[in-house]
């Protein structure tokens, strides 16, 4: 009997004292509050339990200029806009421009280091407002008429048949003095028959390659069932899904997935010329910063 009691008391007593030092968060306003918890661990977790956080409110300005607002903006949180029209932002309040018409979708993505939340809103632009583009190669690049006078998505393709639609120079060159291909000097590699759209209404791009790309060595490890191809590699490859393309301000053309032409493994480039019909670009390689490549293209 005296060993039972003795036990009870040890068992109680090491209750007592595993209560005592019990660690947790002891933060009421934290996601993960432990009410039982005496000492804190340093782990609460707050996140965004804030329900108007990633509330935001818009008003057309104009029928193609719109203002958006977080409702209640606080200092604490990131914001990241997709304004559905080709631009970002991280302010908590934006102006859309939307120089084409159709329904928009506005997305607000709200965080801190422990959390995100999330919201979109739609809102109909009624008419196109081609004066509104702030940047002629803009459309050059994504657009053309068709016969009812309806703006369709343009697509473009290497330019084969000329002269210096792919080449090589060093960094300081203007133009492909190292290495300039022939026309036609690379059938069968996954090179000319490459289609890539690029639409201007929600600035998408799509790229087409028939399963097959064209591509330098040197970044050989990123396609491991490549196989040499008249000077260079070609793997299989699978297309990506639908991204995002920009023209920025000193004319450099970007995407967020997929490249275009022989690919040195960026996707940016330094457009040089472009007209209705043709796009010359120059580019960089990845692994190598003391060469500048380039390509030509024309629209179909």
């Amino acid at each position: 009997m005296k060993m039972i009691n003795k036990l009870f008391y040890i068992i109680f007593f090491l209750g007592i004292i595993q209560s005592c030092g019990k660690e947790g968060c002891t933060d009421p306003l934290a996601h993960n509050f432990d009410a039982s918890a005496k000492k804190d661990d340093g782990k609460c977790f707050y996140g965004i339990n804030d329900s108007l956080a990633a509330q935001f409110s818009f008003e057309f300005l104009d029928s193609n200029i719109v203002s958006l607002k977080v409702i209640s903006p606080r200092n604490d949180l990131d914001y990241f806009w997709d304004l559905d029209n080709g631009r970002t932002s991280n302010d908590s309040t934006v102006i859309g421009i939307y120089p084409f018409k159709g329904i928009k979708e506005v997305s607000l993505l709200v965080s801190n280091s422990q959390g995100f939340t999330s919201i979109s809103q739609q809102f109909n632009i009624t008419k196109d407002s081609l004066e509104l583009l702030d940047n002629p190669l803009l459309f050059y690049i994504s657009a053309k008429f068709d016969s009812a006078g309806e703006i369709q998505p343009k697509t473009w393709c290497v330019d084969s048949n000329s002269a210096g639609h792919m080449g090589v120079g060093p960094l300081s060159s203007t133009s492909p003095v190292w290495y300039s291909t022939t026309p036609n000097e690379k059938p069968g590699v996954g090179l000319y028959d490459d289609r890539y759209t690029f639409k201007l209404n929600d600035f998408t791009f799509n790229m087409q390659t028939n399963g097959l790309i064209y591509f330098h060595q040197d970044i050989v490890p990123l396609f491991p069932n490549s196989y040499e191809n008249l000077g260079s590699l070609s793997a299989p490859f699978v297309d990506p899904p639908t991204g995002k393309w920009n023209i920025d301000e000193d004319s450099t053309l970007t995407f967020d997935q997929g490249f275009i032409g022989f690919y040195t493994g960026v996707n940016e480039y330094k457009i040089t010329k472009l007209t209705p019909d043709s796009l010359w670009v120059e580019y960089f390689h990845s692994n190598d910063q003391a060469a500048k490549w380039y390509g030509k293209f024309i629209a179909i």
